[in-house]
């Protein structure tokens, strides 16, 4: 099984995961076999293809923050096996993969470094590598939730017309819905009624491009929206979007 590179990835994977009792001794180690695969690999002992390096790179960069176990790569690796497992990922990672891309560009929306994410995804269209739906919408995400951390501030402004500014000149208009989502929740969840109801006005009651035709809002947004003027007790906001509901989606 030592050439098995499914093996290596669901142990590299179990490990890293580990949240039992000793799961600290557990993902020590789970980063030691990683070490060994790397040596391995660069003795082409092993053939491996592009989404092992993307495994490494999850669990090396987890995409929101620390992993579900607490623990990320920098902080159980010493600088200098981090620095080699960075090496090995950049040399070996594929310019063509969507999920490659995606986890660096959550990466970067989680450090909250905005211009870098933007930047590859503008690197993305340039390729014609089309950033998928759940590209689109992390990003829209991310800038609507540094909005809503700094609300009451000038950054509120400029986050939520970053958000729309993207939304209008890089997403599909296939994507809209998805991408608009967080703008609608969490207006909503803030109290912001008048800019949820600008955001669900803005393609209502559909989006056409070509020959697709959506639905806007979408019965997600619709959702949202309940959810958190229920959450509120803002009955008569939440009463007047179910009249716009049923007569809307029907």
């Amino acid at each position: 099984m030592r050439a098995d590179v499914v093996c290596w990835d669901t142990v590299i994977r179990g490990l890293l995961e580990c949240v039992c009792s000793d799961g600290l001794e557990a993902r020590v180690t789970g980063w030691q076999v990683v070490g060994e695969f790397i040596e391995l690999a660069d003795q082409h002992t092993l053939v491996f293809d592009v989404r092992m390096v993307e495994t490494i790179l999850l669990y090396a960069f987890p995409r929101f923050g620390k992993t579900d176990s607490g623990s990320a790569a920098c902080d159980l690796l010493s600088s200098q096996a981090l620095d080699r497992v960075t090496k090995w990922i950049e040399s070996n990672m594929s310019s063509n993969s969507k999920n490659t891309f995606a986890i660096v560009i959550g990466t970067l929306l989680r450090s909250a470094q905005f211009d870098g994410a933007l930047d590859l995804h503008q690197f993305m269209v340039d390729k014609k590598l089309w950033p998928t739906k759940s590209i689109n919408c992390m990003i829209v995400r991310a800038l609507a939730l540094s909005e809503s951390e700094h609300k009451g501030s000038e950054r509120t402004a400029a986050y939520l017309d970053r958000a729309i500014e993207f939304i209008n000149t890089r997403v599909p208009k296939q994507h809209y819905s998805g991408a608009y989502l967080p703008l609608v929740k969490y207006a909503a969840q803030d109290k912001r009624y008048a800019d949820m109801w600008g955001y669900m006005d803005s393609w209502y009651p559909c989006v056409r491009e070509d020959e697709f035709i959506g639905m806007f809002p979408d019965s997600d947004m619709y959702q949202a929206a309940l959810r958190s003027t229920e959450i509120n007790c803002d009955w008569s906001v939440h009463r007047q979007i179910l009249d716009r509901l049923r007569h809307h989606l029907d």
